[in-house]
């Protein structure tokens, strides 16, 4: 066998849906199959059920938006191979026990073949499928139960797909507060956001996030074949495996998914990969962690994003059963200097900061907060596998319905770029507050490129001379924010302070971009020899009002 023709015809080749992937269930059950598909190619059977937790008529049926479905379970239920089901945005808990006197074995049960969409408005909208809206209409499936205030009360699975033989397919749904931690039953162990078992199952544009797990607290996959695409995996916990536990002959492709901010007692914090078959393309797997105590232990890298306790036979020349290519993963050293290890690299791989707007901490998992949106500087910028129809992408939108092919696909589950903002940022901070104690306001912190939620000491950019009648001022540049438009002021006592004009009291000598700092040098002009000393400073024509003081940066000029 030739290795290398195999790589480049694996990088030619799109990753294969579940339904085109052998699977292992596939001899044993080649009959049934075969009923299924004959079923799919009959339309006339298949219909749509819907879902709205606002309508409170009693003769529900799920026939239409207003008659539809208070509950999930009730829908899956009546449906059958090829059916859809339409969901409504709200917050809904499952209710069918898989134990009879344990609360915590609820979960949602999931039906082969059917597809389940979310992000409807309540009563549908105008009850056409152009209503449907990701972002603005929420529907979160929450394994935190009504008669439980604790954690531990929780769901041990969310969602659980069980011998499904048919693909089964969940689209624009937020995933949360699975607790698989069960002392007593290793099927409570796994998976608690979702847990599928000898089944075929595609997860799109979807969030898995703050679940918990003994294995795999996202996701577990045991001898299934899974599709994750425009998929958040983030802020997950697990003693083995947070974000996704693979084993037992699965098959996982990923594609276009942010695995983030995830963290283990052991490894494997983004992903747990035994004997099973796996492929990354056009994805991110960075800041995963190892926390023991409250603490983190170790950086995070490629043996805590990915681990792989027993590796390929063939590994040393790239194994097929485990491929990443177009992505960002950390500390892979990227496709110039990968590591054998690794598996097989498929060709441009990034091993840099994919800049996410506001990342939350790790340590605080199981959580659900952080913003996983690029931001202009990301490397991840149209630095996917190509444009439409040429990309193993399949869909059209990313995970909050933005168009995904406005040029080269971007890598992780968000398409396009924001600018810089300290609202988006800082959400949790006021920004004319000093919140870390440097005598500088939060906002001024984050103009001058300092971190306002660090209490460890930082270097001021302050404006400094450079030369007779010259000074240096460095901030954040203002064509990567929206929310920075410097000017420059002058002073001789430090409380009255007059803004310059360029042309009448400087003019600039360079304008430099050096990453996300602007440096700019100006020649201040006219300079009054009466006049003992005369201060100087930048200012954002957004700073807030500061308190208690100005505590803006200056420089000094003596004469």
């Amino acid at each position: 066998m030739n290795p290398k023709k195999n790589s480049d015809q694996s990088a030619r080749e799109p990753i294969k849906t579940a339904t085109q992937t052998f699977h292992p269930m596939a001899l044993i059950r080649f009959t049934q199959i075969l009923l299924v598909t004959f079923c799919l190619h009959l339309p006339a059977l298949s219909k749509t059920i819907y879902v709205d937790q606002t309508n409170e008529e009693a003769d529900a049926d799920g026939s239409s938006w207003q008659t539809a479905f208070a509950d999930i379970q009730p829908a899956l239920d009546a449906a059958i191979p090829g059916d859809e089901i339409w969901v409504a945005s709200g917050v809904y808990q499952p209710t069918r026990l898989a134990v009879a006197d344990d609360p915590r074995s609820a979960s949602f049960q999931l039906c082969g073949g059917v597809t389940m969409l979310g992000g409807f408005p309540p009563r549908g909208g105008d009850q056409s499928i152009s209503a449907r809206d990701l972002d603005l209409y929420p529907t979160i499936l929450s394994g935190d139960l009504p008669a439980g205030d604790q954690p531990d009360s929780n769901a041990y699975h969310v969602v659980t797909a069980t011998g499904l033989i048919a693909t089964t397919t969940l689209k624009g749904f937020i995933i949360e507060d699975g607790r698989a931690n069960s002392s007593n039953e290793r099927t409570h162990e796994t998976g608690g956001g979702i847990t599928a078992t000898d089944s075929l199952l595609d997860l799109i544009n979807c969030r898995v996030i703050g679940n918990v797990g003994t294995f795999g607290g996202g996701i577990a996959a045991n001898n299934s074949t899974i599709n994750l695409i425009n998929c958040l995996i983030s802020g997950n916990a697990g003693l083995f495996a947070a974000g996704c536990y693979f084993t037992n002959n699965s098959v996982a492709n990923i594609i276009n998914c942010t695995i983030t901010e995830n963290a283990t007692g052991y490894t494997g914090a983004g992903i747990y990969y035994e004997n099973s078959t796996l492929h990354i393309n056009n994805s991110i797997l960075w800041s995963n962690y190892l926390i023991q105590s409250g603490k983190t232990i170790g950086d995070s890298n490629l043996a805590v994003s990915i681990y792989v306790p027993i590796l390929p036979v063939d590994y040393a020349t790239g194994s097929e059963k485990f491929t990443i290519k177009n992505s960002i993963i950390e500390s892979s050293g990227g496709s110039e200097n990968w590591l054998v290890y690794n598996g097989l690299d498929g060709g441009n791989n990034i091993d840099s900061n994919p800049h996410f707007i506001s990342p939350a901490h790790p340590i605080t998992v199981p959580n659900k907060g952080g913003n996983y949106k690029l931001l202009v500087t990301s490397p991840a910028l149209n630095s996917g596998d190509g444009v439409a129809r040429s990309s193993a992408n399949p869909t059209e939108s990313d995970i909050i319905g933005k168009p995904r092919f406005m040029g080269v696909i971007d890598l992780g589950a968000y398409e396009g770029a924001e600018l810089y903002s300290f609202s988006k940022l800082y959400p949790e901070l006021p920004p004319g507050v000093d919140s870390n104690g440097n005598g500088n306001s939060n906002y001024h912190d984050y103009v001058t490129g300092n971190d306002p939620r660090s209490d460890s000491y930082q270097t001021p950019n302050t404006p400094r001379m450079v030369g007779d009648n010259q000074i240096v001022f460095e901030y954040l540049a203002e064509h990567l924010a929206d929310d920075v438009n410097i000017y420059f002021e002058k002073s001789t006592n430090l409380k009255d302070w007059t803004t310059m004009a360029e042309g009448a009291d400087y003019t600039v000598i360079s304008d430099l971009t050096i990453g996300t700092r602007q440096q700019k040098t100006i020649k201040v002009l006219h300079q009054k020899r009466s006049i003992s000393q005369q201060f100087y400073r930048y200012r954002s024509e957004l700073t807030p009002i500061e308190q208690p003081a100005d505590n803006s940066s200056t420089a000094k000029k003596a004469n």
